[in-house]
C-alpha cells in the first residue's frame, strides 16, 4: 500500500492489525417548536372556522324559517291574530338574520316598490278618467252639433262620425301646447282631384254632411214635406246611403243601426 492509497481512501487510513471505526449514527431531527404566539394563532383560526360553520348552519335555518313565515302570510284564511303572531315572528327572524344595514336595504325596496304600485294604480286610474271625459266631451259636442243641424237621430250622427273624432290639444303661434283641448273631426274629401284629411269641429263636420247631397236625407230640413216626400239624393228621409260611407262607418252602421241601412 503506497501513501497514495492511503490519501485516496482513507477508510483505509488505519494500522495493520486494527479494527475499522464504528459509523457515526445519524442524529434525531429535533422537534418543531411552537411559541405561544403561534398556538394562540392557531387555535383562533380553529375557533373562526368552527364558528363559521355554525353561522352557516344557523343562517341556513333562519332563511328556511324567514321563507316558511313569508309564506304561511299569503293564507287568506288567517285570522287577524294568528297574521299579527306570525309577523311578529317574522320580524323576529330577519332582525336575527340581517344586519341593521340589510334591513335598512329591505325596508327601502319595501317602500319602493309599494311606491311604484301605488303611482301605477294611480296612472292607470287617471287614464281611465282622462278617456271617460274625453268620450263625454267627443260624444256631447257630436250630439250637439246634431241637434243644431236638425238630424233625424242623434245616435246615427254619433255613428258616422265617432270614428274618426278625438281630442287634441290647442297650440299656440309658437306651435306649443297651450293645455286647452279641443275636439276634432278628420274628415276625408277630395280637392283638385287629390284626397286630403281636413281637420274640422264637430258643427263644421255635421255641416258638411248637411250639405252633401248624398247626405241630406239624414237632416230634417232638407225633407220635403207631403205625401211620400223624399230627399233630393233620392234616399228615404233617416236612412243612410251606404254607398258614400267608409269601409269602418259601414261596419259600425251594421252593427248598431243596421235598420238604417235597410237591413233587419
Amino acid at each position: 500500500m503506497s501513501f497514495c492509497d492511503l490519501w485516496i481512501c482513507p477508510e483505509l487510513n488505519c494500522y495493520e492489525g486494527e479494527p475499522a471505526p464504528e459509523p457515526q449514527p445519524t442524529p434525531e431531527p429535533k422537534p418543531e417548536v411552537f411559541t405561544k404566539a403561534q398556538v394562540d394563532q392557531y387555535l383562533a383560526d380553529e375557533r373562526k372556522k368552527i364558528e363559521a360553520a355554525s353561522k352557516t348552519q344557523m343562517k341556513a335555518r333562519l332563511e328556511q324559517q324567514e321563507k316558511t313565515y313569508a309564506e304561511l302570510l299569503t293564507n287568506k284564511n288567517l285570522t287577524e291574530q294568528e297574521r299579527d303572531s306570525l309577523r311578529e315572528s317574522l320580524a323576529a327572524v330577519e332582525k336575527e338574520l340581517h344586519s341593521r344595514e340589510d334591513l335598512l336595504k329591505k325596508e327601502k325596496k319595501q317602500v319602493e316598490e309599494s311606491l311604484t304600485a301605488k303611482a301605477n294604480e294611480l296612472e292607470k286610474l287617471a287614464s281611465a278618467w282622462q278617456e271617460r271625459y274625453q268620450s263625454s266631451q267627443i260624444n256631447g259636442e257630436l250630439r250637439a252639433a246634431a241637434r243644431a243641424h236638425e238630424a233625424f237621430d242623434e245616435d246615427q250622427m254619433l255613428t258616422l262620425l265617432r270614428p274618426q273624432t278625438s281630442m287634441v290639444e290647442v297650440q299656440d303661434a309658437a306651435g306649443k301646447g297651450t293645455g286647452m283641448f279641443k275636439v276634432i273631426v278628420e274628415v276625408n274629401e277630395v280637392v283638385d282631384g287629390k284626397p286630403v284629411v281636413n281637420k274640422l269641429t264637430p258643427a263644421e263636420a255635421v255641416e258638411r254632411m248637411k250639405g252633401n247631397p248624398k247626405m241630406a236625407n239624414l237632416f230634417k230640413s232638407n225633407v220635403v214635406s207631403g205625401a211620400g216626400a223624399n230627399s233630393g239624393a233620392g234616399t228615404p228621409p233617416g236612412k243612410v246611403d251606404w254607398k258614400n260611407m267608409s269601409h269602418e262607418q259601414f261596419r259600425e252602421m251594421c252593427k248598431k243601426n243596421p235598420g238604417l241601412l235597410g237591413r233587419k
